[in-house]
């Protein structure tokens, strides 16, 4: 089912106990769509790309675990490469984007840079161990792709956690599907900050539904959207081992 993205942010976290002092009256809801920056971004042809290499990919290799377990990866150091690195600005560029979009005013913007800092604090609290442990850093386009695909599957499939070194497999991945995009690698650094900011922002968004709602239908179903919006019908047989992504 497809939603509206600020009318889903509105409707669902405006009205959450935890967001009641800061976002009191939603006037900017209805008009933008992820769809809209999703396709400026080019999020979604290049998640068909990274289904069909790593579709491939799994079938030279076997599958290596059943759906819903989790392998143990060995412990390496992740190598994490620069150029999907950005210095964080205080002001969103997402929200600042979205508020352009919709000629919203200054207390409206406000409210939309604090919801995309709710979600950015949702994003370091579900990765803190691998920024501990493996030095994931969070300023970085794929490790917010990488939250984004590990947290929807986690959510999809109803699982509590994967091992960390997992979520570096997967990060692994991401960074050379992205490393061969030759529009991406353009990017400047306030871009690569509004990419970070959709994907984790639209990744949150079953948690946050679920912290509303209180319903482990949302939580799931939202999940597997995201994997679909995505990777395409391909995310009915994503599994997650040690070595990352299978299809």
């Amino acid at each position: 089912m497809k939603k509206r993205f600020l009318t889903v942010l509105v409707s669902l976290l405006f009205s959450a106990p935890a967001f009641g002092q800061v976002f009191t009256n939603p006037t900017i809801a209805p008009v933008i769509t992820p769809n809209r920056i999703w396709s400026d971004m080019r999020v979604g042809q290049i998640g068909s790309q990274m289904a069909a290499d790593m579709a491939r990919n799994s079938k030279t290799k076997g599958k290596t675990a059943v759906k819903g377990k989790t392998a143990t990866a060995p412990k390496t150091s992740a190598v994490y490469q620069k150029q999907f690195a950005f210095q964080r600005a205080v002001n969103s560029p997402l929200a600042q984007k979205m508020a352009e979009t919709q000629k919203a005013n200054a207390n409206d913007t406000a409210k939309v840079q604090q919801i995309v800092k709710y979600m950015w604090g949702k994003y370091e609290t579900t990765f803190a161990d691998e920024n501990r442990r493996l030095g994931m850093p969070f300023n970085d386009v794929a490790s917010a792709m990488t939250y984004y695909i590990v947290s929807s599957y986690l959510y999809a499939n109803d699982i509590q956690s994967l091992a960390s070194e997992n979520s570096v497999a997967v990060y692994r991945q991401v960074a050379e599907i992205l490393g061969k995009d030759a529009e991406f690698m353009k990017l400047k650094p306030a871009d690569k900050q509004l990419y970070a900011e959709l994907l984790i922002t639209m990744g949150g968004m079953p948690i946050a539904t679920f912290e509303q709602s209180r319903n482990r239908k949302d939580l799931t179903s939202l999940g597997q959207q995201n994997l679909e919006r995505l990777f395409g019908s391909n995310a009915n047989n994503l599994q997650i081992t040690a070595n990352g992504i299978e299809f």
